[in-house]
């Protein structure tokens, strides 16, 4: 099978002269054992000047623990010239292995921070058996591509808050992070913890946060109120404008972030708290939304509870305010 869809796709390859080629996205999870020259040489087929997204997604290594991009192919000389080509460059890479996204990211981001003409502006990192993808996220990328507009971040395992760096986003306008909780018995994810993302990108206009979560939380802040809320007041988030949270829970931490985000936003225009899944969104549906478990139902009939106790009073009159509660279809069942 590996053979075959290795052949498929070098044929294809074959055939272009990479001339015109804007993106180029390599599913790669039937070719575990696929060789780094084969891997060159599509590169270094397909990549000319004009190229704007390379989305590489593989499974983790079986025989083989090394890959080095060549990031030579990212500054090819124009043709009859002696200028270096600038690539406005999207990057997404997605893996299936322990710790194989983040050391791949690291020789690469090492690697094109020798080379200066590579001017990464997106990325998006999607792990899906890596522990603590988004604390990676908010400590390696700043300092190794300084560049980045856009970032998007996938983590399914997430067991650390994120840490407070001094590394800086700042050309960051767009920010979105994709949480999956597992497991009803592990300890809540600290969400208060992404301000330091927040804290870190001051040119950050766009903050979208993703939980997807199918029980009820064992730490609600209905439980035990009244309580205090952690505070930090500064004026880092001036051109924050935008903000979404689907799978808003009722954790305390979750009404922390959104009341840090209200107190330091004087910019924001929109914030909208979505208590629905966004897994169970169905794009293809209009929107509306796949059933949801019970335990998923009890914790989007605590979120709304909780925002309006803890929530709605603190929306300035500027910012649109829209709060979402489960469809009809997420009730089917229950």
């Amino acid at each position: 099978m590996e053979s075959y869809a290795v052949s498929k796709i070098d044929h294809i390859i074959k055939s272009h002269s990479g001339i015109g080629v804007k993106v180029l996205k390599l599913q790669l999870f039937a070719c575990p054992n696929i060789s780094a020259a084969v891997l060159d040489k599509w590169f270094v087929t397909v990549i000319k000047p004009g190229i704007e997204e390379l989305s590489l997604e593989m499974s983790s290594l079986k025989k083989r623990t090394e890959y080095n991009f060549p990031c030579s192919v990212l500054s090819n000389k124009a043709e009859g010239g002696t200028n270096s080509v600038t690539f406005p460059l999207l990057l997404c890479f997605s893996s299936y292995g322990d710790s194989w996204l983040q050391h791949k990211l690291d020789k690469l981001a090492w690697m094109l921070q020798m080379d200066r003409t590579a001017q990464v502006k997106d990325i998006r990192l999607m792990g899906y058996n890596e522990a603590d993808t988004v604390c990676y996220a908010r400590t390696k990328p700043p300092s190794i591509l300084p560049n980045i507009e856009s970032l998007v971040v996938s983590s399914p395992n997430e067991m650390t808050s994120t840490p407070v760096v001094p590394n800086k986003f700042l050309h960051l306008k767009f920010l979105e992070i994709y949480l999956k909780e597992l497991f009803a018995s592990l300890p809540s994810y600290d969400f208060f913890s992404l301000v330091s993302f927040l804290d870190a990108s001051p040119a950050l206009e766009t903050f979208i946060l993703h939980v997807e979560q199918q029980f009820e939380r064992h730490d609600s802040i209905l439980d035990g109120e009244p309580t205090d809320l952690r505070r930090i007041l500064h004026d880092g988030h001036a051109n924050l404008q935008n903000v979404t949270i689907t799978g808003f829970n009722s954790t305390k931490s979750m009404i922390e972030l959104t009341t840090h985000i209200l107190e330091n936003a004087p910019s924001l225009k929109c914030i909208t708290l979505d208590t629905a899944n966004f897994s169970g969104k169905n794009h293809l549906a209009m929107g509306e939304c796949s059933p949801m478990m019970r335990g998923g139902i009890l914790e989007a009939r605590r979120a709304f509870e909780a925002a309006r106790r803890h929530i709605a009073g603190k929306i300035p009159s500027f910012v649109e305010y829209k709060f979402l509660e489960p469809c009809r279809h997420c009730h089917f069942g229950y």
